[in-house]
């Protein structure tokens, strides 16, 4: 990559003598001249989409200007924070730091999926968080179904009355509640929120008789 340089003083020549022979302009000079504009810009990123090639170097920036950032949100992007070490900033605050130790966030974490802890083969656990409003009409249900039959720890909300339980589900599908038993949950009876499991998927359902707005988590080791 290279910056266009101008190679000959054109305004000089104006000052030089008529019939000095240096005043005259000559076309190996504008062509020199044209040249070395082709050359710069044939190895310059164009201002819009620009296409980049081979290996591109960014300022270290800093977490409250980030060096690698979107037009008009100057405070929000990527910057070095040391050695081997990235950040993203989301205005003017750390919110991820990269190292070779891991990943660490700032803030909290939503996911739309489960999110393992551990290697892909023999890991800790994975967490599936999911809610949506069940209809008593249709006896409603809420369903996750997991990557295999796992022993899992469940836990449920009903937003609408304000109670929660915790269960635990076995590889024989049998839910058994760990918490109070009294709080309107049950795997087995009518009038309640049922808790059932059937291989790889947990289901509420919810035969309260009204309209509630029911959530679990799943915990699981695997």
């Amino acid at each position: 990559m290279s910056n266009y340089t101008k190679i000959v003083d054109y305004a000089a020549k104006d000052a030089l003598n008529t019939g000095d022979p240096a005043k005259l302009i000559k076309g190996t000079e504008i062509g020199a001249e044209y040249d070395a504009i082709s050359v710069a810009i044939a190895t310059k990123a164009n201002a819009a989409s620009p296409a980049f090639t081979g290996v591109s170097g960014f300022a270290v920036g800093a977490v409250g200007a980030p060096s690698i950032y979107m037009t008009g949100y100057a405070t929000t992007g990527w910057y070095n924070i040391g050695a081997n070490n990235w950040g993203f900033a989301v205005s003017g605050a750390k919110v991820l730091d990269i190292a070779s130790t891991g990943l660490s966030v700032t803030g909290k974490i939503i996911s739309t999926s489960n999110a393992s802890v551990g290697s892909a083969t023999s890991g800790v656990s994975y967490i599936k968080g999911s809610s949506a409003a069940v209809s008593t009409a249709a006896a409603g249900t809420l369903s996750y179904v997991m990557d295999a039959n796992y022993t899992a720890l469940v836990l449920i909300s009903d937003d609408t009355s304000a109670k929660t339980a915790l269960y635990l589900c076995g590889t024989d599908n049998v839910c058994t509640e760990i918490s109070d038993p009294s709080n309107g949950f049950s795997p087995t009876n009518t009038g309640v929120v049922r808790v059932t499991k059937s291989g790889a998927t947990i289901t509420l359902t919810n035969d309260y008789g009204v309209s509630v707005n029911l959530a679990m988590t799943i915990v699981s080791a695997y």
